[in-house]
């Protein structure tokens, strides 16, 4: 019908300062504020959205990410399906919804990949993927504990120098 299935950043923030809110918390205010800014810090409110919701968070993440297939109009499929069409065994992406499984013609056979993967990576390095994969940078559903969001997580994903050591070992070995 046209509307986003899937919330932008200030939707999502918005939606979280709500439930902060609603719970009570005085954090909700800092998230409004941000995002009234002229240009908007989505990284910080995040923060502050995290941090307000708690141990609020996962599940609040895997209410606005969480649909299911049969939510889905197979019609909007047209681009993860276009995707698959390149022949890459492997799509890498940012996003934390199944989308991409959804629009792949073998999704019963499909392989996602958390954000840590390593023999996986391992394997698509070496071209010994078997099935198609899907390899969540961010994160992914099934696991929205781990779903990278704000700051802190971006941090451990990007600045830590042990992850590189440990993928150069497994490509050693």
């Amino acid at each position: 019908d046209g509307t986003p299935t899937f919330p932008s950043w200030k939707d999502l923030l918005l939606r979280a300062a709500e439930r902060i809110q609603a719970e009570g918390r005085t954090e909700h205010s800092v998230v409004r504020a941000m995002l009234e800014q002229t240009q908007p810090d989505y990284m910080e409110s995040a923060r502050w959205a995290r941090k307000g919701l708690g141990s609020h968070w996962a599940t609040f993440l895997g209410e606005c990410f969480g649909i299911t297939r049969r939510e889905v109009d197979d019609q909007t499929l047209g681009l993860a399906q276009r995707l698959w069409q390149l022949g890459s065994r492997l799509v890498i992406t940012t996003n934390y919804d199944r989308v991409l499984r959804w629009g792949c013609a073998d999704a019963d056979d499909i392989d996602e990949w958390p954000i840590e993967a390593p023999a996986g990576q391992v394997a698509a390095l070496r071209r010994q993927l078997v099935n198609p994969t899907v390899w969540h940078l961010h994160g992914s559903l099934t696991d929205p504990t781990k779903i990278i969001l704000s700051p802190d997580g971006y941090a451990r994903l990007y600045t830590d120098d042990s992850q590189e050591s440990r993928y150069r070992a497994a490509l050693e070995t």
